[in-house]
């Protein structure tokens, strides 16, 4: 199974686009991503999910990971998903812990505001 992952930052927003199936075997390559921006000092970030085809636990776990460390370093993330992931971030009522947006110029718009932390509960 293949995942492309393409980051760029643009206008202060770290964008991360994934493309293919995460699982097991690739889970790794967004989180370490994602910890890459982090380093960086990154503090906005928008995943792009919308071309992921299908993942497993581990790869949700990974989406979790990622959230949880962005929050720790004072960092907010949005996330534009695929039907596979919404399939099951709802079956897992874990729909409510991801600020969704729709497309890459809504997650801009929705990082971009002040007050980002009360958004994101």
């Amino acid at each position: 199974m293949s995942l492309d992952v393409n980051c760029e930052t643009n206008s202060g927003v770290f964008i991360l686009s994934a493309h293919g199936e995460m699982d097991f075997h690739n889970f790794r390559t967004l989180r370490s991503a994602v910890e890459r921006g982090i380093a960086d000092g990154e503090k906005r970030f928008l995943l792009d999910l919308a071309g992921i085809s299908y993942l497993d636990s581990s790869a949700l776990g990974s989406l979790l990971y990622c959230q949880k460390k962005i929050r720790e370093n004072r960092g907010h993330m949005a996330v534009i998903s695929s039907e596979a992931l919404m399939d099951i971030l709802n079956l897992t009522h874990l729909d409510s812990y991801f600020s969704m947006v729709e497309s890459v110029n809504d997650g801009r718009q929705w990082l971009s505001k002040d007050k980002q932390s009360a958004a994101n509960g």
